[in-house]
């Protein structure tokens, strides 16, 4: 079988439950099983699911992988744009401390004429 896609449900420290979608390399049936590997080895796991586990509706499978991974998809994104949105905010802040430590400077060279060796007041 010429698997296409995995999708896994695991828990902490333990046994994994995978849908393992994929394509008969003989017939070019698609076919999907379900199971439970060790959750060490993603290869290893989907060969144990495709000789030990129960056969499971592949439209079933596709609708669940689908529907899974754009959630996923979804989720990067909003997290990108709230990323961008944080990294956005935090350059203004700087930038306005930026420019509130430019003006300190001006005010302190409108009133001293600073030289590294020596400093005269105007």
């Amino acid at each position: 079988m010429r698997i296409q896609n995995a999708i896994w449900f695991t828990e902490l420290g333990g046994q994994c439950i995978g849908i393992v979608y994929g394509e008969d390399e003989i017939t070019g049936e698609r076919k999907a099983y379900i199971g439970t590997g060790y959750g060490e080895d993603e290869g290893l796991d989907v060969r144990i699911i495709c000789a030990n586990g129960a056969k499971f509706h592949q439209l079933a499978a596709e609708e669940i992988i689908n529907y899974l991974q754009g959630t996923q998809d979804k989720d990067i994104e909003a997290a990108g744009d709230k990323a961008a949105k944080e990294s956005e905010e935090f350059m203004s802040k700087c930038e306005d401390e930026l420019n509130e430590i430019s003006a300190k400077i001006k005010e302190v060279n409108k009133k001293y004429w600073i030289k590294p060796w020596r400093t005269y007041e105007r």
